[in-house]
């Protein structure tokens, strides 16, 4: 949760780890913006505010558009038949009520767009981006 400390020794209990193991473990989540290291003082889930939530909202939307055109450049017939048949199944699942079905077709259309795209770094950065929002 926002602002739930990280205790070491928690940590290595759950995860049957050492403290040698615990600290770099914590690092990448820091560079990724989930997680602030506080010198003497441990380490802590980062809260998000909604200002910065709409931030990377917005740059996501830039990167995701970039990802789409890229896609649309790139996809074939039959990959163009398969976004068609996502979404149409997204739009049969909110015709229905299914708001799961909806939300998991519609993280695998935003997949397989980023998959014909091929923009490696952009997908990188849309993900890093995402989890920070996550726990908004």
């Amino acid at each position: 949760m926002p602002r739930q400390r990280l205790i070491e020794a928690d940590l290595c209990e759950r995860f049957g780890a050492s403290r040698s193991g615990v600290r770099p473990a914590l690092q990448q989540p820091a560079v990724e913006g989930l997680v602030e290291i506080q010198r003497n003082r441990g380490a802590r889930v980062r809260e998000t505010s909604f200002a910065e939530a709409v931030e990377v909202t917005e740059v996501r939307m830039v990167l995701e558009g970039l990802i789409a055109a890229r896609a649309a450049e790139r996809a074939g017939p039959a990959q163009t038949e398969e976004l068609r048949g996502i979404g149409a199944d997204m739009a049969q699942a909110v015709a229905d009520g299914e708001l799961m079905a909806y939300s998991d077709l519609n993280a695998r259309l935003h997949r397989r767009v980023r998959d014909i795209a091929g923009h490696e770094t952009a997908n990188q950065v849309v993900q890093r981006l995402r989890a920070q929002v996550v726990g908004h």
